[in-house]
């Protein structure tokens, strides 16, 4: 008995050309087969097709050049982010992130209260819904055109903006916020971070250059606390995952010291 052919989806049929591009069959700035031609191979509705070329254009493997065909993306040097255990500082304020250093503003930042999201109320110990102030700026390279490579949204407590008045205004003077914060109580931040990977809302499509609604994103959420365990701000940096990747120089453990001590015990796979 003769296997019948698959029943292509635009899942399936986005896995074909995922492969295809993997195995260099359409390489960067190559054009894939137009809606016609995979409506024909596949036997699928047009909605099918585009939709194949939406899953791949959220992934950042392709880019759609308005209505003149979809293209595989031209692959961006791979910008290195490396995460030390430290907190900079500079002639402008404190940064984090050694590749960004000489980035700068693109756009106006806008300063808004707004709810708490949940997952920020809770690493700011608030409850969800109570009031915060959101600065949201994107920073980037200037020259030689304005692109934004990270959109920053920070969230400060109303007890906080309360006490300390200008973190809800637009500008916030020398040193930004961190340093209005540790003059007013008179003591040192300190930060704790989390990294993570999240999908580019609309938002984010529209201020970072290359990113495409739906494609990876590299997250880097950190949190300014008063030594008292206080939280006075969480922030939300997102960039471009197919452009940046986080690392970090291991360092070895005492338990890892050299020369290591023999292993004793063999891995083993479990019993069938």
């Amino acid at each position: 008995m003769s296997t019948p052919p698959p029943r292509y989806t635009a899942r399936l049929i986005a896995d074909e050309l995922r492969a295809a591009i993997n195995r260099g069959d359409y390489k960067p700035g190559h054009q894939l087969p137009t809606g016609r031609a995979l409506r024909e191979r596949y036997g699928v509705a047009a909605q099918t097709t585009q939709n194949a070329f939406d899953l791949l254009r959220a992934e950042g493997l392709v880019v759609g050049l308005g209505g003149g065909g979809v293209f595989v993306r031209e692959p961006e040097a791979i910008v290195r982010i490396p995460r030390r255990r430290f907190v900079f500082r500079d002639r402008i304020s404190y940064y984090f992130d050694e590749t960004a250093q000489g980035y700068r503003l693109i756009g106006t930042p806008t300063v808004e209260v707004v709810p708490a999201p949940v997952e920020m109320a809770r690493r700011l110990g608030i409850e969800p819904g109570s009031e915060v102030v959101k600065r949201t700026r994107v920073v980037g390279e200037p020259e030689p055109e304005p692109r934004g490579r990270q959109r920053a949204v920070s969230y400060l407590p109303a007890w906080l903006r309360d006490e300390l008045p200008v973190i809800g205004e637009a500008n916030t003077g020398l040193g930004g916020i961190y340093d209005r914060i540790e003059e007013h109580y008179g003591e040192p931040l300190v930060w704790e971070e989390a990294q993570g990977a999240v999908a580019a809302g609309v938002d984010e499509a529209e201020a970072l250059d290359g990113v495409v609604h739906g494609g990876p994103l590299v997250r880097i959420l950190r949190t300014a606390s008063l030594p008292d365990g206080r939280a006075v701000e969480v922030n939300d940096t997102r960039m471009d995952g197919a452009r940046y990747e986080v690392v970090a120089v291991l360092e070895r453990d005492e338990s890892a010291s050299w020369p290591p001590a023999p292993a004793t015990e063999a891995v083993t796979p479990p019993a069938e």
